[in-house]
């Protein structure tokens, strides 16, 4: 699956990933990281998916890395100016496919 397949299913998840994680945005980048292709995994690409900016991302995706569901894969160059972007690659299936069943649920609530 990749980003472009996501939707905006995540947006609806602001307010309860709040309310379960402490943060706005945690559920949301979550559920973009397991959507994202694996050449997609990236902080860049996830804050352009979230319409948000690249700190917020990066600092979601770093929560992500401190619990081990995502670890620093390899080193891509980008096209345009900056830093290449630093791929992640995402660990523990159990735990980002019970992610989506949660986003899932929570979606279907409304």
């Amino acid at each position: 699956m990749s980003l472009k397949e996501a939707g905006s299913t995540w947006r609806e998840l602001e307010t309860e990933s709040g309310a379960l994680f402490g943060s706005r945005l945690r559920l949301p980048i979550a559920v973009l990281a397991s959507f994202a292709d694996p050449q997609e995994l990236y902080a860049a690409r996830i804050a352009k998916a979230a319409e948000v900016d690249r700190k917020e991302a990066t600092r979601e995706l770093s929560r992500l890395q401190a619990v081990g569901l995502l670890v620093p894969g390899s080193v891509v160059d980008s096209a345009g100016p900056g830093r290449p972007a630093q791929l992640l690659e995402r660990r523990n299936k159990q735990t980002w496919e019970a992610l989506i069943a949660l986003a899932t649920r929570l979606a279907k609530q409304d």
